[in-house]
């Protein structure tokens, strides 16, 4: 975890459409299309994760999500969500560390889906 472990994090993602598949609040669980689900530490990834970051409703057009996390653990999982067989595409993340004495980032490095690929062999 990075100083105080709050995070900005922003991702691209075209969904639709956009709806809780178990018929409950859409970004209430993770039977939600286009979610980007936060896990605390990498054990039982599987089920919900602590937080969720979720596209507006109606869906359907490239949207950047935006939110804060505050990471209670010294490692984090991210999983970028499609559900069931509903249409999810994910252009790119950025995690990056913020000043927890104020609004802004302390550091501006954030890798895309690309650079990722790249460090881990992926295309």
């Amino acid at each position: 975890m990075w100083g105080c472990g709050r995070y900005t994090i922003k991702y691209d993602v075209w969904a639709h459409p956009i709806v809780n598949t178990a018929h409950k609040a859409y970004c209430s669980t993770t039977d939600s299309n286009g979610l980007l689900d936060i896990h605390d530490g990498t054990e039982a990834v599987n089920r919900h994760g602590e937080f969720k970051l979720c596209p507006t409703q109606p869906g359907g057009a490239w949207e950047t999500v935006t939110g804060t996390y505050v990471a209670i653990s010294e490692v984090t999982t991210y999983a970028l969500h499609s559900e069931s067989a509903l249409t999810a595409y994910f252009d790119r993340i950025s995690i990056v560390p913020s000043d927890c004495g104020g609004s802004t980032p302390s550091c501006t490095s954030a890798l895309t889906c690309d650079e990722l690929g790249a460090l881990y062999g992926g295309d």
